[in-house]
Order: structure tokens, then C-alpha cells, then sequence
């Protein structure tokens, strides 16, 4: 299996979240944890995609989707009610 930005994306938006919860921890306003979230999948997009295609804004943006929507859904799904978030 050939690892694409794309699948590498979506790996990488997979193991966010414990990473924006641990910086989180102390952040009160959940207009500034959601900014960190978003903050935080576009740094992984910008380094998935400069090390894959070299820099390209639609690359940029297409990556930072699925890395957002990935940690999204991994969040929901898993993390939130895991007992290693406590």
C-alpha cells in the first residue's frame, strides 16, 4: 500500500487527538481549545504536505480537511469517553 498525503493525513488527524486534549488541559475558553484544534491540523497538514508534494495551497487545505475531520471523528468516537483521557 502506497502511503499517500492523503492516507498520511489521516493517520496523522487518527493520534491528534490525545495531542489536543494534553495541550487543552488547562485552556477554559472553548473558543481558544477549537482555535488550537484547527491550529494544530493545519501544522500537521503543512508538514504532510511539504514533505510529500512540496508546498501547494489546495494540497494544504485538501490535507488539513481530512487531518480536521479525522481527529474530529477519532475524538468522538474513541477519546472522549476513554479512560486514559482522565
Amino acid at each position: 500500500m502506497k502511503l499517500t498525503p492523503e492516507v498520511l493525513s489521516f493517520i496523522f488527524g487518527a493520534f491528534l487527538p490525545p495531542l489536543i486534549d494534553l495541550i487543552n488541559k488547562k485552556i477554559v475558553d472553548s473558543k481558544i481549545r477549537y482555535l488550537v484544534s484547527v491550529l494544530s491540523c493545519v501544522v500537521i497538514s503543512a508538514s504532510v504536505t511539504l514533505v510529500c508534494n512540496g508546498f501547494n495551497w489546495r494540497d494544504l487545505i485538501e490535507n488539513a480537511s481530512i487531518i480536521f475531520l479525522s481527529a474530529q471523528s477519532m475524538y468522538k468516537l474513541y477519546w472522549k469517553e476513554s479512560s486514559l483521557r482522565q
